[in-house]
């Protein structure tokens, strides 16, 4: 029954406490980022484009603008720079009025509105961009058989139904009988305002219900995803799989480096479990990257891009995991990288919009490194812009947790016995 003395044990008590903590936090932390969906989705930017400069198109804009259920609508800008936007994952929608749509309004013939989506995007933004294409639809359609919408329709065509009017009782025999009679012909030209009034509303209310059954959306994808759900997981599965692998090694490193240092030396230890993490990151990604061609399809240029892009990014995970490690003394710095690493796959943009997180989500997505290993795996598989930048800011990332870790060495460990958590890797 000596075995039993084991509960003496500071880390036995640890371990238990670090296994019931994760089935917390995995309910605690990944949950309340769902919340706020789908009426989080409002936050999502969404750009309006009226090519069309006539009262009809500037209407039609107008009313979309105040019906649509986005808090955030950019209407100045040109379809170039929101192309630009849209594949840089900074708005969600691209809802564009041709030029032509007036004249086609008032011919009679379909009215077209052009969609434009980045398939490359998280899960729910994907499930998301048809119901928000037949929501703006549907709102184009309600918004022109409003009385606003007649109005105006009956503001357009009233002048060119009077001058049609005018015209046609001018070249009449009646008008040159009349003309004799001003009298009559006062009536007679009272009596054709009140009819030209009376066929503008009746075309404005045709116009009106033609065009709301006439709206037909025009779909224009970019960075089109395979259809199979599991290429849009692929992004978020080995960045998952990298992060907690690099997360088990950096602090397991970091025990060593506790126990260790009485040996070789503070520094020479500290340099050596750095060297260890650098080479892990440029094996790990040949591993991964190899594991995830064989289960999904594409091209050899992919794959040695995001071969050297895991090798930065794993290398940036090993120094944030080792940074944070190194600061709460190895093991114990788990109570707080699990819930960390947790956050992190729900803010990594793949299943839930980066624009649709709130306050606290948003803010780990910036300040952790998943959003943008992510990110970029996304945009190096199926398409996105400015994958540079985030290699420049994992690179920016793991330069400050370097520094950190090399801060907290220096000012923490001067003891010159093993004690604690260092006696069992001394």
């Amino acid at each position: 029954m000596k075995g039993f003395t084991i509960f003496k044990q500071p880390f036995v008590w640890l371990f238990m406490i670090i296994a019931i903590l994760c089935s917390v936090f995995f309910s605690a932390c990944l949950l309340p980022a769902f919340h706020d969906l789908p009426s989080q989705t409002d936050q999502i930017p969404v750009a309006i484009i009226n090519q069309d400069s006539s009262k009809v198109g500037k209407t039609v804009a107008n009313q979309l603008t105040g019906h649509l259920p986005f808090k955030h609508i950019h209407t100045g800008q040109s379809l170039t720079t929101s192309k630009r936007l849209l594949n840089n994952r900074q708005i969600g929608l691209i809802i564009r009025i041709p030029a032509t749509f007036s004249k086609d309004v008032m011919a009679g013939k379909t009215a077209h509105i052009h969609y434009y989506i980045n398939n490359a995007n998280g899960l729910v933004q994907n499930n998301m961009n048809k119901a928000l294409i037949s929501n703006a639809t549907n709102t184009i359609a309600d918004s022109v058989t409003t009385s606003k919408a007649k109005g105006m329709f009956a503001k357009v065509l009233g002048p060119q139904i009077a001058t049609a009017a005018q015209q046609k009782f001018a070249t009449s025999p009646a008008a040159a009988h009349l003309a004799q009679n001003p009298q009559a012909m006062a009536a007679a030209k009272q009596q054709m305002a009140a009819k030209v009034k009376q066929n503008t509303i009746a075309v404005a209310n045709k116009m009106s219900r033609s065009l709301a059954i006439g709206v037909m959306p025009i779909t224009h994808t970019s960075n089109t995803l395979p259809s199979r759900t599991s290429y849009q997981m692929a992004p978020m599965t080995i960045q998952m799989g990298t992060y907690l692998g690099t997360l088990l090694m950096s602090v397991l490193l970091v025990a060593l480096f506790m126990g260790k240092r009485f040996t070789f030396g503070k520094w020479s230890t500290f340099l050596a479990t750095q060297c260890a993490g650098g080479i892990a990151a440029l094996i790990l990604p040949f591993a991964s990257v190899t594991t995830l061609r064989l289960l999904i399809s594409f091209s050899g240029i992919a794959y040695w891009q995001l071969l050297g892009f895991n090798m930065i990014s794993t290398l940036t995970i090993f120094e944030f995991t080792y940074a944070i490690a190194i600061i709460f003394a190895g093991l114990p710095s788990m109570l707080l990288q699990i819930p960390l690493f947790i956050l992190q796959v729900v803010t990594g943009g793949i299943i839930v919009p980066h624009l649709a997180l709130n306050g606290f989500y948003s803010f780990i997505a910036n300040a952790t490194p998943m959003y943008a290993a992510m990110t970029g795996t996304q945009n190096i598989l199926f398409g996105g812009g400015q994958t540079g930048d985030l290699v420049i800011a994992l690179i920016w990332f793991a330069l400050f947790s370097f520094v950190i870790a090399v801060v907290a060495a220096a000012i923490g460990f001067k003891s010159t016995t093993p004690s604690g958590p260092a006696k069992i890797f001394a």
